[in-house]
């Protein structure tokens, strides 16, 4: 009862202790909710409401219990033939499911019980519906708990019933994720207080594991519900009734007629009330009505295990495949299935090129997913169906429609009177000496043929791919000098014009001994970082071909081509356009608020680029590793982001450019990009979008500010829409949308645009960079007559050195005022900071994952307080329940156990490698709950956080003895609980019995006991076995992996799934469904 209520109540009673009458009940048999909430479910007009509100009384069995006198359980079994009766197979036949007897079953007994016709009850469902890949195998929290409504009549066919369950369980599956908490706001009361679980998830059995046998012991769940039923299949079906405490009779009379009624409906006829025998339960229920006993407050809801499908074994067929597209990418004859990717040499570029490889295949993996899985074989069990491809419906050649950059670059010439040229990239390439000007001619031609962004025309009215394939090569003479080499480069870029389709040139000087030397040059609308990658492995292939005419038998299998790229493009704007929450969040980026905003010019024109000053600032080795280490955690752009932040004043912000490669590299946008797979596309696909940095509150130390600039970088990036290449496509895409953030850009003016290249490094070797691009674009002066677009850039990239690597932060300052005259000097120096920070004790985690959206200042207090904070994630409805109960509750019982028993060496430390390897690989496991100040609950894993793992020994104690100091140690674990805002929400506890008394080998047992906020019954089996795995490459010397983080895990797709479903749909079919 809420305090609305408390006063009501009152007043009622005033009037009968005065001798009043109270005015009729509505006909609904329950009160109209009050307040707000009752408000806006009224101006619903919820059927549902009607529907099961309707019931003459709630369907409640509270009054048969005394949560003082502990819980009690009481356990029935049907055997056959009425087991082999509701076996799945059996009512497969029939169209139902074990869930459905079991519902009509208890729906029965609690007619029976109550004196209704009319019942309702709780039921658990897998909540494993959403669309997302390999949901049926991910380990988490996934379970709901929703009402299922029935009218059992004595004596007519089961059949009846059994529709009627299966018609509800259907009809609500997609919406049973709102939790009971949402359904009982649109129900206006929560109609029962028993649970309805079954356990249909594969059970395990005995397996050896290094030298481990293991089996396991059952689990132990708590529940806030004063009545649950479980049932259990297996040669006998398990009927568990559990009091929160009573008398075990009532429970085991509650067992009997569920089997009783269960066997009923299997004979085909629902059973009379006096079949069942509950007269024990009907004689409790009466005496408390008559001594008016307090009823039990049921709580909200109670999630349990979950029903789910064995998964399928993934074929052979499947790891070939793997298999040659990780030799295809690495470059490699042949790869064993069981290496790390890594071990073999792949790195963040390949790893974006195995996903298109993968995908070319029927293969679809995230970029998660590779790094979970980092071996041909574990991305063959990983992958999903490759969703199909529109690539096949548009030819290569023809009017392609505008990409955001193109729509970008198009508009940037109109607006500027600019012609293009000079906006063009370089790559200088060690060619293998012997290498003839023909073979290399005809080399170029089919990678021309091949890649249609190398046929690219551009102009004011549009673009097109021409047929014609165009990539001319000027060969000089082998003794020529580098002064004539580089004029005839440059010669060969200003020849470059992509109004015409010209768009590519190649110089080359051939050797005969040593390397020769290759330019190529390519216009910007046809090429990005990294496609050059792309470029270079196509052309080596080609040319290291051994026919005699070279043809694309020696490349890889093509993605989708540019034209099927655009149309998806325009395609997905469409539907990011519909999403105004989506528009809204990108226009309150580019709104300062109440911050004084940074200008680093004091006009908005800014000339071309030959009026800029460039400023090239080179760190030395140290200070560089100091920064690649820290950007292994965060990241490189974050870390460059922080040093900005790191020169602002308080109280100010600074709206910079941020720039991103565009590929969706896995990602499922849940839109017509999914369709297309561009990983070894060659074109234009950078994606940019604004990110509004805030000063950083230091707390008053200077050592303590780098970790507070770092904070506000990611507090910066957490505030951005998870899908930061939707700002292009709604600027340039989507019409009256882009029109409001062209004005919101126009009027916040970015001040600087921050792009990190990457490694771009110089090295000895065939078809490896001989020059240093970025500074022999600058030395050409080939980009001089191009116009200036922000005040300053900076285009940042580590190149090697003899002494090791150096970060080379390129700037170009365009008519800057003295703030901005001043920017290179102050990175530099906050680079400087940043690079002693200890990257594990600063807690970097990588830049945040919001996929909520909780906003800058409440990020930055996120981040203030949990400085390892790796993501933001919704909960689901159950959840959030869950994380109320464990903060107000004075006992929280949302607690779970498994057991293990053990024969065979269990070595500690090993175990604790193994637990910290789960963690990495699923940062599910790393999550805790945070209370945003408005708001619902929400997940937020931390780097670095591990499940505990205690050891207690006890050795020499006799079978009996062992097995009670087990029971000892669980109840101790139920009892403790978990702090689910500080975390782990998983331990374990290996209690070490030394000998077995009859066998003499070693024998144990592990405890994992863990919050339901984190695990649901279907993740045991699965946890337990990768738990096992990797305690056998523990065992083997195998290192803990790298920590996978949370964007682009399997479970960071259920969270935006789950983000993106459209709840109010999903409550108008609980009207539906539930109306009478």
């Amino acid at each position: 009862m809420d305090g609305w209520s408390t006063s009501l109540l009152t007043e009622e009673l005033d009037t009968l202790l005065a001798g009043g009458r109270l005015p009729e009940s509505p006909d609904d048999g329950v009160s109209p909710v009050a307040g707000p909430v009752g408000n806006q479910f009224r101006a619903a007009g919820s059927g549902a409401a009607q529907r099961v509100c309707r019931l003459r009384r709630a369907t409640t069995l509270a009054a048969l219990t005394r949560r003082a006198q502990g819980t009690v359980r009481a356990t029935a079994y049907l055997q056959a033939p009425s087991a082999a009766q509701l076996s799945a197979a059996a009512l497969r036949a029939s169209g139902h499911t074990l869930a459905d007897a079991a519902q009509a079953a208890w729906a029965t007994v609690l007619a029976a019980a109550t004196g209704t016709a009319d019942v309702a009850l709780g039921a658990t469902r897998s909540g494993r519906d959403a669309e997302v890949p390999g949901i049926d195998e991910m380990i988490g929290m996934f379970i709901t708990t929703a009402p299922v409504r029935l009218q059992p009549r004595p004596e007519a066919p089961s059949a009846e019933l059994l529709d009627e369950a299966r018609r509800q369980n259907t009809a609500l599956a997609r919406a049973a994720h709102l939790g009971m908490g949402r359904i009982k706001s649109v129900l206006g009361a929560e109609p029962f207080d028993t649970l309805l679980v079954v356990e249909n998830y594969p059970q395990r059995g005995e397996t050896a594991v290094s030298g481990l046998e293991v089996t396991a012991l059952g689990g132990q769940d708590g529940t806030n519900y004063p009545v649950c039923l479980t049932l259990t299949p297996g040669e006998e079906l398990a009927l568990e009734v559990e009091l929160a405490g009573g008398d075990p009779l009532v429970a085991a009379a509650l067992a009997q007629a569920v089997r009783t009624a269960l066997a009923a409906l299997a004979g085909g006829t629902q059973p009379q009330p006096e079949q069942l025998g509950l007269e024990i339960v009907t004689a409790r229920l009466a005496e408390a009505a008559r001594a008016e006993a307090d009823l039990a407050e049921p709580a909200s809801l109670d999630p349990e295990k979950s029903s789910i499908a064995q998964p399928a074994v993934a074929e052979d067929t499947r790891t070939a495949l793997a298999a040659q597209a990780v030799a295809e990418v690495l470059q490699l004859d042949s790869v064993d299935p069981s290496r790390d990717i890594f071990a073999l040499g792949a790195d963040s570029m390949a790893v974006i090129a195995l996903i298109g490889a993968l995908r070319a295949r029927g293969l679809v993996v995230s970029l998660g997913e590779i790094y979970r899985n980092p071996t041909a074989a574990g991305l063959a069990a990983a992958a999903a169906e490759a969703a199909p491809t529109r690539s096949a419906e548009l030819a290569a050649d023809g009017t392609l429609a505008d990409t955001p950059a193109l729509a970008w670059y198009r508009g940037l010439l109109d607006r500027t009177g600019a012609d293009g040229r000079g906006f063009q990239q370089l790559r200088v390439l060690n060619v293998p000496a012997g290498v003839q000007a023909a073979s290399l001619q005809r080399a170029l031609t089919i990678l021309a043929e091949r890649h249609p962004a190398l046929r690219l025309r551009v102009d004011g009215t549009g673009a097109e791919v021409l047929p014609g394939a165009k990539l001319p090569l000027t060969t000089l003479a082998a003794d020529c000098g580098e002064r004539l080499f580089f004029e005839a480069l440059r010669t060969a870029c200003l020849e470059l014009d992509e109004r015409t389709g010209r768009v590519a040139a190649a110089v080359y000087r051939p050797a005969e001994s040593g390397y020769g030397v290759l330019a190529l040059a390519v216009h910007h609308v046809a090429v990005d970082i990294y496609s050059w990658r792309l470029l270079t492995d196509d052309l080596r292939r080609l040319v290291e071909d051994t026919h005699d005419t070279p043809d694309t038998r020696a490349l890889p299998a093509a993605c989708a081509n540019l034209r099927a790229w655009a149309a998806a493009s325009h395609q997905a704007a469409l539907a990011l356009a519909a999403d105004r929450a989506l528009a809204d969040r990108w226009l309150s980026v580019l709104d300062p608020g109440d911050l004084a905003q940074v200008r680093y010019s004091d006009s908005r024109q800014l000339g071309t680029l030959a009026d800029t000053r460039e400023v090239v600032h080179t760190l030395d080795a140290e200070t560089t590793r100091g920064l690649l280490a820290l950007g292994e955690g965060c990241g490189m752009d974050t870390v460059l982001h922080a040093a900005v932040a790191g020169t602002l004043a308080d109280g100010t912000c600074v709206l910079l450019e941020a720039e991103g490669h565009g590929r969706p590299a896995g990602t499922r946008f849940n839109d017509a990009r999914d369709t297309v797979e561009v990983g070894s596309t060659v074109g234009w696909f950078t994606a940019t979008w604004p990110l509004s940095l805030s000063a950083a509150a230091s707390g008053g130390t200077q050592a303590s500010a780098p970790q507070a600039w770092l904070r506000a970088a990611r507090a910066a990036s957490a505030a951005l829409p998870t899908d930061t290449a939707s700002y292009g496509m709604l600027r340039h895409l989507a019409g009256s949308a882009g029109e409001k953030l062209a004005a919101a850009e126009d009027a916040a003016g970015a001040q600087l645009l921050v792009n990190y290249l990457g490694r771009d490094a110089v090295a000895d070797g065939e078809w490896q960079p001989a020059e240093d691009a970025a500074a022999l674009e600058s030395e050409l002066g080939l980009h001089r007559a191009l116009p200036a677009t922000h005040p300053v850039e900076l285009n940042a990239y580590v190149t090697d050195a003899a002494d090791g690597p150096h970060l080379v932060l390129r700037w170009q300052l365009a008519a800057a005022n003295a703030a901005g005259r001043g920017l290179p000097q102050a990175v530099r120096a906050a680079l400087a900071g940043l690079s002693g920070m200890d990257p594990l004790a600063a807690g970097t985690a990588g830049a945040l994952h919001d996929v909520v959206g909780l906003g800058t200042a409440e990020t930055s207090r996120l981040l203030a307080e949990r400085p390892a904070a790796q993501g933001v994630w919704p909960l689901t409805g159950v959840q959030q329940a869950m994380a109320v109960h464990a903060a107000a509750a004075p006992h929280d019982t949302y607690l779970s156990l498994a057991g293990l028993e053990l024969f065979g060496p269990v070595d500690p430390a090993t175990l604790r490698k193994a637990v910290a390897a789960l963690a990495a690989v699923h940062p599910q496991l790393r999550s805790t709950v945070y209370w945003p100040d408005h708001g619902a609950p929400v997940f937020v894993p931390l780097a670095g956080l591990a499940p505990q793992v205690a050891v207690r020994r006890s050795h020499g104690l006799d079978p009996e003895a062992r097995q009670q100091l087990a029971e000892e140690v669980r109840a101790e674990h139920m009892a403790r609980g978990f702090d689910v805002e500080a975390g782990p929400l998983l331990r374990l506890e290996l209690v070490d019995f030394g000998a077995h008394p009859e066998t003499g080998e070693p024998h144990s047992q592990l405890i994992l006991a863990n919050h339901h906020l984190l695990l649901d019954g279907w993740s045991i089996p699965p946890l337990v076995d990768e738990l096992f795995e990797h305690y056998a490459r523990a065992a083997g010397g195998a290192e803990v992996p790298q920590p996978v983080a949370p964007a682009g895990s399997g479970y960071d797709a259920f969270a935006r799934s789950l983000a993106a479903r459209d709840d109010q749909a999903r409550v108008a079919e609980w009207r539906r469904v539930l109306a009478p």
